[in-house]
């Protein structure tokens, strides 16, 4: 392994930048993987998670990704990049931001280039669609004027 001492002008601000993005992308995947090696089974309304089973190999698997945690964290402070301070409130609004445009796709207007539609079908799901487009915004306002006001306060 090569030995290197970085100083604060060994990278731009723009290789910081894309290095801390990366970095936190692989670490929020080994983090995901272990969530999901340690979690039971999961039902939501449309889907069922099983459990991943590697049978004797899930404590090894799980040894894996805490030591590569460890590694990356000594690598990220060799690198002297900081942690990004994630707000929750951001990620939730832009999760439902992200529905509501899936929504939005599921008209029948987007729904007719998969075949017909009848008439009477395609109102009743704009209809619904609207409903649920409607109640992501008022819950997404909800939390929008939730996070200034805890930015105010």
């Amino acid at each position: 392994m090569i030995s290197w001492n970085m100083n604060s002008d060994t990278l731009n601000p723009n290789q910081r930048r894309f290095l801390l993005i990366s970095l936190l992308s692989v670490e929020k995947a080994l983090r995901k993987t272990s969530q999901l090696l340690t979690q039971s089974s999961d039902t939501g309304i449309l889907y069922t998670r099983k459990p991943f089973h590697l049978g004797e190999f899930r404590d090894t698997a799980l040894e894996k990704i805490n030591c590569i945690l460890e590694e990356l964290e000594i690598f990220i402070k060799q690198l002297g990049l900081n942690p990004l301070e994630e707000d929750s409130a951001r990620i939730i609004v832009s999760e439902l931001t992200m529905s509501w445009a899936g929504l939005e796709d599921c008209r029948s207007n987007r729904l007719k280039g998969y075949g017909e539609l009848a008439p009477q079908t395609a109102d009743w799901l704009d209809e619904r669609i609207e409903h649920f487009a409607s109640l992501i915004i008022e819950l997404t306002r909800i939390l929008s004027i939730n996070q200034s006001e805890s930015l105010e306060g």
